[in-house]
């Protein structure tokens, strides 16, 4: 496990975001707090993002140039809801991600970069 600082940027066509954090690596895994509600982990080998909050969890399996099923539960129901997600881009450069998704029409820049 270690511990590295990242900056998270978040782009739509509403809004942009950026964040620095401390993240945790280990096992092909990347898992930071973006605020005091929400956890995102960002797994390399299964190539999926997870984000979850204390009123959803959401899952999107990503493939580069496909259509995946991604899944939104709210947590106080018992049934998950399936999305479609086109993900434009996925590249990774070490720890550094950066990804470009489709989401009910809205397109999603994501990117996590390592701060040296």
């Amino acid at each position: 496990m270690s511990k590295k600082r990242i900056k998270v940027s978040i782009k739509t066509k509403e809004k942009e975001k950026a964040i620095e954090t401390n993240a945790i690596l280990e096992d092909e895994k990347i898992k930071y707090k973006e605020n005091k509600e929400t956890t995102v982990i960002w797994d390399y080998q299964k190539k999926t993002l997870y984000r979850e909050t204390k009123e959803l969890r959401l899952r999107y399996p990503l493939i580069e140039n496909e259509i995946t099923e991604g899944f939104i539960k709210l947590k106080e129901y018992p049934q998950e809801w399936k999305i479609k997600v086109k993900t434009k881009r996925l590249e990774r450069k070490n720890n550094n991600i950066k990804i470009e998704l489709e989401v009910n029409e809205d397109t999603i820049s994501y990117c996590i970069e390592e701060i040296l």
